[in-house]
């Protein structure tokens, strides 16, 4: 009888597993689950400002001045990216054509001047005097064979313009870089060859030896000089904020402070069948290998290397562009069930990639030959969207999907429209940061636009870290204090994707990389997409001054709400922080936590 009693408890336990089992698996359960997707939404917090700003002289606040040459091409793209930088680091600074200069008041914190050449820059005597006097001058590519200058720059000896690759960095003007080296021509510039005296002190250099970036003390001031034509390209902004760093003393600026990853097309269709690769080195099929290798060492490494995955929903595969658009199949579903559910418990989040991969664009939009097809018009591109959200809903029927990443980062304002009407909480695009040589990519700035969808771009992608793709990591970090990666399941099965690399090699190099980031960078904030969206709209609000003195620096903010964060460079010793906390992150660099609209470094 008592046998009986337990074979009877036993199918009962079953029943109840199997049923909760397969509640959960239908997706009935999780509807309970009231998953919404908010995140300390910035207008809970009570906009906050310094309260002596309007007091203090307008003169005192740190300026700088930005002198091009309108006639120089390369000048004006150096001029352009110098402005944005400036933006970003919340810089006040005047622009001034080159011909228009007539004195240089001593007041500035810097000079930039994007091109130096003698037959157009004819203020070089108020620049010395300006430097002279204690002032600080960015020189980017000069060609000058004036002596008088070179010898004020440190140059002993002038040779031919060459084209150069690669970088070796010789002190930390990236951070945590010191010693670092590019081989290639990730990083490429057109140069003078030049002999520097010894009171020169070379920051960087190129592979082939050449000096890149010194600076040499003149009288009470500073001249830097970035020989070389890479200052035009957005992707060596960080150089920028890490040469004035070493050139200016107590140097500060804000940042995002945030580490985004991505996964697109995840939960998605997974192949059916075997890949001759993946059933050689496990015996499975493609399916069993998502789910029992490649998910597992994802999240594996997403909680020891401190990362917080947003994943992008497809659909289905097919070609479709005009609806009625197909639902989904039952399997598909479940693999948002089951790949979504833990995502989510692993604090990652769920966006939009599309229901299908199809780009969202018009006939002869797109150049390349990708082989998809167009759409008709923006009415068929919602109709897509509102068969994603319905598809996505019916397993998360309470989640606000907020983030969209365009198939194959391209987008056409017709699909852009498109998403925001038929989905209103859909207000982040992640698009590409760095254009590379995707022509038709919808590249994007760090921002707010107009219609205001924010922009969050990503910077790098791909498992497989070859030499010279840290570079793009590097300086976005040290330039605005973000890292934005994005990473594909399918990768492994491509073979220009996984370049001969099995799953194992190719997870042990982005290990690697998280690894890195984590070891050097262990203070940036790991976030979701919609997070950082959140914190970036914080970080774009808020405005900040800064006043100098011998005893410290005082920040000023209006719009300010909790958290901001800088990178302070300083040689000098931090004796006492008001309103802020100061760590240090790498020899002399700090990382600088505000928790008041006021804040003071003194030393």
């Amino acid at each position: 009888m008592k046998n009986k009693t337990v074979i009877y408890i036993i199918i009962i336990l079953i029943g109840i597993i199997g049923i909760a089992y397969g509640g959960m698996h239908s997706g009935y359960v999780l509807k309970l689950i009231k998953n919404v997707n908010e995140y300390n939404k910035i207008e809970n917090y009570a906009l906050l400002n310094s309260q002596h700003i309007n007091d203090i002289e307008k003169e005192l606040f740190e300026k700088h001045l930005i002198i091009y040459d309108e006639n120089s091409a390369g000048g004006q793209l150096v001029k352009d990216n110098v402005i944005k930088a400036y933006e970003y680091m919340k810089k006040d600074y005047d622009l001034i054509e080159v011909k228009d200069v007539k004195t240089i008041n001593q007041s500035y914190e810097t000079i930039v001047v994007t091109s130096l050449e003698e037959q157009t820059f004819s203020s070089f005597e108020d620049l010395e005097r300006y430097v002279a006097n204690g002032g600080h001058a960015f020189i980017v590519y000069h060609s000058t064979t004036d002596s008088f200058i070179n010898t004020i720059f440190g140059i002993e000896e002038v040779g031919e313009t060459v084209e150069s690759d690669g970088i070796l960095l010789k002190d930390n003007l990236l951070i945590k870089s010191d010693g670092y080296k590019i081989n290639n021509d990730t990083i490429t510039n057109s140069m003078r060859e030049v002999t520097l005296s010894q009171a020169a002190t070379v920051y960087a250099e190129t592979a082939d030896s050449i000096p890149f970036i010194w600076d040499m003390d003149y009288k009470n001031g500073k001249f830097m000089i970035y020989n070389g034509t890479s200052l035009e390209a957005k992707e060596n902004r960080g150089i920028l904020t890490g040469a004035l760093g070493l050139l200016v003393d107590d140097y500060i600026y804000p940042i995002l402070n945030a580490k985004i990853c991505y996964i697109d097309d995840f939960p998605a269709p997974v192949p059916s069948g075997f890949d001759d690769n993946i059933y050689r080195d496990y015996g499975l099929t493609i399916e069993e290998f998502y789910k029992r290798v490649w998910w597992t060492d994802i999240l594996k490494g997403a909680k020891l290397y401190d990362v917080k995955y947003t994943g992008v929903i497809i659909e289905t595969y097919n070609e479709d562009v005009k609806p009625p658009f197909k639902p989904a199949s039952y399997d598909t579903k479940n693999n948002l069930i089951m790949y979504g559910r833990e995502l989510l418990k692993n604090d990652g989040e769920l966006g939009f990639h599309g229901y299908n991969h199809q780009s969202f664009a018009p006939e002869g939009f797109i150049k390349e030959d990708l082989g998809y097809n167009s759409w008709e018009s923006t009415e068929d591109m919602k109709a897509a969207m509102n068969e994603i959200n319905r598809f996505s809903k019916e397993v998360f029927p309470y989640y606000n999907f907020k983030v969209y990443v365009p198939p194959s980062n391209i987008l056409h304002p017709m699909g852009r429209a498109a998403i925001k009407e038929a989905v209103p909480s859909m207000n982040i695009l992640a698009g590409l940061y760095l254009a590379g040589e995707e022509s038709d990519a919808y590249v994007q700035e760090f921002e707010i636009a107009k219609d205001q969808m924010i922009e969050l771009p990503r910077i790098t992608y791909d498992y497989i870290n070859e030499e010279g793709e840290d570079w793009f990591i590097y300086t976005t970090i040290n330039f605005f204090g973000v890292f934005s990666h994005f990473i594909h399941p399918d990768d492994i099965l491509d073979p220009e994707r996984n370049m001969g690399y099995s799953w194992e090699e190719m997870k042990e190099q982005y290990n690697g990389m998280l690894k890195d980031i984590k070891d050097k960078y262990g203070w940036l904030r790991s976030m979701t997409a919609s997070q950082a969206a959140e914190e970036l709209k914080k970080y774009l609000q808020c405005d900040v001054k800064f006043v100098k003195n011998e005893n410290g620096i005082y920040g000023f903010m209006t719009n300010f709400r909790k958290d901001m964060y800088f990178i302070l460079r300083t040689e000098k010793e931090i004796k006492k922080t008001v309103s802020c906390t100061v760590s240090e992150i790498d020899n002399n660099i700090y990382l600088v936590h505000t928790l008041e609209p006021e804040f003071a470094v003194k030393f």
